[in-house]
């Protein structure tokens, strides 16, 4: 799958808003689209069907999950019809595929050997599916191979690129990324190092400014010396950024929920997309 993006859709809200931005990347790169719909063994069993069943008036046939599993089916197959409909607009190459599985396994199961995931940051399950640590962005962001781009319920295209550097093995991918996006746009990108030393803070933002202009592109120094989180937050909203780019390591949920994460914190609260590299 070089150079394609899987974008991992339910069709809600904010994974339209995902398929929105990774087709017009795909058309404005030259990359192609595999359109990802997972089907959810939970909601064919247990409860869930129960309660369906009732709601319909039905008694509990032996083969009513048999048509549960027919009715999601092709349900992602309507969604992933309008997806491709988008990229046949654009001229973008589609393929897809429907899966079995939670959203966030089959997200990350087809992330293996990928160029890039894109997904919405809440589904069908809402907001409120963070707090059980289940959501398919917080799963995707922990363990997917490939980088993932997660997606709010608006998105524009990314002229102003805003890339979080502190000189690690991550933060260099994230430049990599900001300087592959950089070359379409005519604004220069930003790179931010946070620290507690102003001196340090502003040679590292140095550094990374070099390494985006030794790919060509224009770069911007900025620095801080607040929690991390809170100054990346900060410099989107003071320059109007449309996209963050960031490093990101494989870590648990329960290491998140007792340490805290830089990168989870900005993924949920940013108001632009952000994309998590590996």
């Amino acid at each position: 799958m070089a150079e394609t993006i899987v974008v991992a859709t339910d069709g809600s809200e904010c994974a339209v808003a995902a398929e929105d931005l990774a087709v017009r990347l795909a058309a404005e790169h030259g990359w192609g689209i595999l359109g990802l719909y997972a089907v959810d063994p939970r909601r064919m069993g247990g409860a869930y069907v129960t309660d369906l069943a009732g709601a319909l008036g039905a008694t509990f046939p032996g083969n009513f999950v048999t048509v549960v599993r027919q009715s999601l089916e092709a349900r992602g197959e309507g969604v992933l019809d309008r997806l491709a409909s988008a990229c046949a607009e654009m001229s973008v190459p589609f393929q897809r595929r429907i899966a079995q599985g939670t959203a966030g396994e089959a997200a990350c199961e087809t992330a293996r050997g990928a160029f890039l995931v894109a997904l919405g940051r809440t589904g069908e399950a809402g907001p409120w599916a963070r707090r059980l640590l289940g959501s398919t962005a917080d799963t995707a962001a922990r363990r997917s191979p490939a980088p993932v781009l997660v997606v709010p319920r608006e998105a524009r295209h990314p002229r102003r690129i805003l890339v979080a550097f502190d000189g690690g093995p991550q933060a260099g991918l994230a430049i990599t990324w900001a300087a592959r996006l950089g070359r379409k746009s005519a604004q220069p990108v930003t790179v931010l190092s946070v620290h507690a030393d102003a001196e340090e803070a502003a040679r590292v933002a140095g550094v990374g400014c070099a390494l985006v202009g030794a790919e060509g592109v224009a770069a911007r120094p900025a620095h801080g010396h607040a929690e991390p989180a809170e100054e990346i937050l900060a410099e989107v909203q003071t320059a109007s950024h449309d996209l963050v780019i960031m490093g990101s390591s494989r870590h648990t949920a329960f290491r998140d929920w007792v340490l805290g994460g830089t990168a989870a914190r900005v993924m949920h609260q940013s108001p632009v997309p952000v994309l998590l590299c590996r």
